[in-house]
């Protein structure tokens, strides 16, 4: 996903949602290609490219979806949806539901959650633990040439796509008619 996202005052953060949501598609693209180097040779572009989508998916994209999913299910409540409804929802037995939306709930809304609602836009948002790399990416490492190359090469071809999707005139059309 390379098209830009917009600034909007309730997402300021839409960027790195982005990022993350397109890191999504990219592991299952991984992990369905057949390219990763999966027998224990501590291949580098296989670690640093499964090390960048485990970090986004888990630390960073997972925290803020059990956010959504929290205020969501405390708006359903709050909006007099039923244990019932929830559960068919969720795709869960009704108690399931039921003790879920009670944990909820119960309690004060998490920093997710608040995050989710935007609770936190007015300054207040506390910073996320410092993750430093196992590595050190450096131009010349072909753990950093991997990762970056495969990406690249990746928005270029959707930036090429959606060249050609828009304009209908020849790649080579470059100038200006005149």
């Amino acid at each position: 996903m390379n098209t830009p996202t917009p600034r909007h005052p309730n997402l300021p953060d839409g960027h790195e949602l982005a990022d993350w949501l397109d890191t999504v598609m990219y592991a299952v693209a991984l992990l369905r290609s057949g390219s990763l180097v999966l027998d224990g040779s501590r291949d580098y572009g296989t670690l640093s490219v499964l090390d960048t989508c485990l970090n986004d998916l888990v630390r960073r994209l997972g925290p803020r979806l059990d956010g959504i999913v929290d205020a969501l299910v405390r708006a359903h409540r709050q909006a007099g949806g039923s244990y019932a409804e929830l559960a068919e929802l969720m795709d869960v037995p009704r108690a399931t539901a039921q003790s879920r939306a009670r944990q909820i709930t119960q309690r004060e809304p998490s920093h997710w959650e608040q995050w989710a609602t935007g609770d936190l836009l007015d300054g207040t948002r506390q910073p996320e633990p410092m993750r430093l790399p196992t590595w050190t990416p450096e131009k010349n490492d072909p753990r950093y040439v991997a990762v970056h190359e495969a990406r690249e090469a990746e928005r270029a071809a959707q930036a090429a796509a959606e060249r050609s999707d828009d304009d209908p005139r020849p790649a080579d059309s470059d100038t200006a008619d005149g």
